[in-house]
């Protein structure tokens, strides 16, 4: 021990003597640190330490916890055990929190991947039974449906009043089970990602042709003025024209279903919104409106928005989704504003530069609700 304190010279500032320190303080001082020193060097132990400052191992620790010195000691004597300065101890006690609390998320992360599996494991199930059954109804109902006419047409024999009646309620009914099942069909396409887009680049008036036509069937006897603006030097659209003209019908049929009087109005404008260019479509009418509770449900499959004030429960709730999602599809978005008593705006925009997955048909992105 005293070989390597004969090894070291020390220079003493003569500061500290300015201070009003005694040689004997600055000598204690400087033995003090030059011992701390040697211990942070490793070349003596903690024990070894304390006896060069006239202690022990635990008074040459408890000096360095005062001093807020950081030190990692492992005794050479098996009896005594390892100890850590009080910041070291808490940082080790902090990182056997994490590595806890790591292995804890990384089981959890592993359950959700099992359950996500699960998950799309039991969706593609369904979507596949969905879209098989669906296939193989609409060859008999197209059957039914194709007899039925032809009886009603009279081609086979000739019907009484009462056979005509009930021809054309089967007729009706087959028909509204016919648009079901291919809703359905649409919906499990678009989920599964399978359904294919007749891209083309059209005007807008190309699309609507017809919807207002259509429409007016469905607000006959009621007291309701249907119109129509269009804006003035509208670009085309790359689109699927039939299904961006079904969109807009649903839209349309969904306002007369839920309006017994005033205006439907079908209004064609241009947008610009976060730098891009949109065609925006919008459909206003003066109908019930929309409860603030319930405009989640207006997107969701199968699910029918409580009208029971109204007394009104028609439709299969597949409608609004499959509009949703097909506007998705060609890179736009359909979104809903109302009030209750005052009416609702349906708006859905196309973008004028359609995106790169549109340009490549690219449908099997999951373009369901979040």
């Amino acid at each position: 021990m005293n070989d390597t304190f004969k090894k070291l010279t020390i220079s003493i500032p003569p500061r500290l003597f300015q201070l009003g320190l005694t040689e004997a303080q600055v000598h204690g001082f400087t033995n003090r640190w030059l011992v701390i020193s040697l211990f942070q060097q490793g070349k003596i132990t903690a024990t070894e330490a304390g006896s060069l400052l006239s202690t022990d191992r635990d008074g040459f620790l408890n000096l360095l916890d005062k001093l807020d010195i950081l030190y990692r000691d492992q005794p050479d004597d098996e009896t005594l055990s390892p100890r850590l300065s009080p910041v070291l101890a808490e940082l080790s006690q902090i990182q056997q929190r994490l590595d806890a609390l790591t292995e804890e998320l990384a089981q959890t992360q592993y359950q959700l991947f099992q359950v996500k599996q699960q998950l799309q494991r039991a969706d593609k199930v369904r979507t596949d039974f969905i879209a098989t059954v669906s296939h193989e109804l609409r060859t008999p109902l197209n059957s039914i449906l194709g007899f039925a006419k032809l009886l009603l047409k009279q081609q086979i024999g000739p019907l009484n009043e009462i056979q005509q009646t009930d021809l054309s309620l089967i007729y009706d009914g087959a028909t509204h089970l016919l648009d079901l099942v291919n809703d359905i069909l649409d919906l499990s396409k678009i989920e599964a990602g399978k359904i294919r887009l007749d891209m083309d680049w059209v005007t807008v008036e190309e699309v609507i042709v017809g919807v207002i036509a259509s429409t007016y069937i469905l607000i006959e006897g009621k007291p309701i003025k249907l119109s129509e603006k269009i804006e003035a030097g509208l670009p085309k659209l790359f689109v699927d024209r039939e299904r961006i003209r079904r969109v807009i019908i649903n839209l349309l049929s969904n306002a007369a279903k839920f309006t017994d009087f005033g205006d439907i109005s079908l209004h064609i404008h241009r947008l610009r919104h976060d730098n891009q260019d949109f065609v925006c479509f919008s459909v206003q009418d003066t109908g019930i409106g929309i409860r603030k509770e319930d405009m989640d449900k207006v997107f969701e499959p199968f699910r029918q928005i409580d009208t029971s004030m109204t007394g009104r429960a028609e439709g299969t709730g597949l409608g609004m989704p499959i509009s949703y999602r097909l506007v998705k599809l060609h890179g736009g978005h359909l979104w809903v504003e109302s009030k209750v008593g005052q009416g609702s705006i349906f708006s859905f925009t196309i973008p004028v530069e359609p995106p790169d997955f549109v340009k490549n048909n690219e449908v099997h992105i999951d373009y369901r609700l979040s």
